[in-house]
């Protein structure tokens, strides 16, 4: 399905946004949930879910929204037999029970929804933890694999982009996956998508054209947005990321000469909204570098540059 629109968050750092309380249908005690991003059509977040010591829910189906949880830290049960760890994936589609969970020492997970996470209703009988509609991973022992979209390219330090794929829908192409950067990456262009790109960075270190991705920084990206000139220094970086559909790579070389597009047409590039850019504290005011230019502003800028 294609996402709801939110606004353009680019980029936020989790200590930077306000938590709150939330006690989910059929728990027994409040979590702490910190919104990143949230669609005001359909309620859809993305978030960091803080389940505390002892938290429980009993069994039951959201028949709102599909759900996503990968967890960074702790343990959560599913069932009697399903457990999760760091760095573990376990997704339900809508209308498809899970559970009961439960957590011994409480759980830091990254939540995605595509629809009120609060629609929800109990599923007395028991079933299966794993079963049709559930997806479950655990990715620390998922091989890295070279990634399928074509596009970004081997630089001459050998740093390669990597894959584990956790989730794509047969009909929409749109998939959750992990995505590595390895150590001394670098691409030098701007890219936009047809589709909307979300990400949690989870591991390491890249600078990019709206600042640094660190570990708990968070981006979402509406389609046609550019981004660019990645540089995976020092030690690479790892991500969740997210796409409503099938991701292509279209690219704008760093002047601002159109790759793969045209002006006029629908693959152009769109114009930022600065005044509406959600950004966090500590990454300050966007400088603009990488805004679409227009056609006359790209002419303009060329014959400068003679």
């Amino acid at each position: 399905m294609a996402f709801a629109p939110r606004p353009h968050v680019e980029l936020v750092h989790v200590l930077d946004m306000p938590a709150r309380e939330v006690t989910f249908p059929g728990a027994n005690m409040p979590a702490r949930l910190i919104v990143l991003s949230e669609s005001p059509v359909n309620k859809a977040i993305s978030a960091i879910l803080d389940l505390p010591p002892g938290w429980r829910r009993e069994r039951g189906m959201n028949p709102d929204t599909f759900v996503e949880h990968y967890l960074l830290a702790g343990d959560l049960l599913v069932g009697d037999d399903l457990q999760l760890l760091p760095h573990h994936y376990f997704r339900t589609e809508v209308g498809v029970a899970a559970g009961p969970f439960s957590t011994v020492h409480g759980a830091r997970i990254v939540y995605f929804t595509e629809g009120d996470p609060m629609a929800w209703t109990p599923v007395g009988t028991p079933g299966p933890s794993l079963t049709e509609g559930i997806a479950w991973h655990n990715t620390n022992v998922m091989p890295w694999e070279d990634i399928f979209v074509p596009g970004p390219n081997v630089t001459e330090t050998g740093a390669k982009l990597k894959i584990k794929l956790l989730y794509m829908d047969p009909r929409t192409k749109a998939y959750t996956r992990l995505i590595l950067a390895e150590k001394g990456w670098y691409d030098h262009r701007f890219a936009h998508h047809p589709v909307v790109e979300e990400a949690y960075t989870v591991h390491g270190h890249m600078t990019y054209n709206y600042g640094t991705l660190e570990v708990d920084t968070y981006f979402y990206r509406p389609p046609r947005v550019k981004h660019g000139n990645f540089e995976a220094y020092p030690d690479g970086c790892t991500w969740i990321i997210r796409s409503d559909g099938e991701l292509e790579n279209i690219y704008t070389s760093l002047d601002g000469e159109p790759g793969n597009w045209e002006y006029g047409t629908e693959r152009e590039p769109v114009k930022v909204d600065v005044e509406k850019l959600v950004r966090s504290k500590r990454a300050g005011p966007w400088d603009g570098y990488g805004q679409h230019l227009s056609r006359e502003e790209y002419e303009q800028r060329k014959q400068q540059r003679q």
